[in-house]
């Protein structure tokens, strides 16, 4: 074997490994997950491998929220209610960003303490102060996103307790 051959098989053999890990752009696992399925977070969960949730192997919100979700109300939670609890989270998602929207009177992008007032938005009207971070008189789209942020933290950790 000349050495270019061998020069040739032995860079072949160094890069083969890399280019079996490699992924192309916008593969699986690169970027943004995508939330599990319902069928994923049961799979995750179901200790008794029975198909559904009953209220101790439920963890965090899904805990807290276990007798919203168990539309039934049989003390279980299956596949099917747990999507129509991800639907509804997500039509009040829709919901609560059309309000903003509408709330938001002089079109920047940004409440202040009356167009709150105006929209009725009585919770935040009473955090105001503490969720205007940056102190400019007006909630930006970040700082609700913070407070959204917070507002989850919150929740996740009294659905541990």
């Amino acid at each position: 074997m000349n050495t270019k051959s061998l020069l040739l098989l032995v860079l072949s053999a160094a890069l083969l490994p890399i280019a079996v890990q490699a992924k192309p752009a916008g593969a699986p696992g690169q970027g943004k997950k995508s939330p599990p399925t319902p069928a994923q977070i049961i799979d995750r969960l179901d200790a008794d491998q029975n198909g559904t949730l009953s209220q101790d192997e439920a963890k965090g919100p899904l805990a807290k929220k276990f007798d919203t979700i168990d539309v039934n109300g049989d003390g279980e939670i299956d596949a099917n209610e747990l999507e129509l609890a991800r639907e509804a989270r997500k039509g009040k998602a829709k919901e609560n960003g059309q309000r903003l929207k509408t709330a938001d009177t002089d079109g920047n992008r940004a409440l202040s303490k009356d167009e709150a007032s105006a929209a009725g938005m009585e919770k935040l009207i009473e955090q105001f102060d503490k969720v205007d971070a940056d102190g400019d008189g007006e909630i930006s789209k970040e700082e609700m996103r913070e407070l959204k942020k917070m507002k989850d933290r919150r929740d996740g950790k009294k659905g541990k307790e």
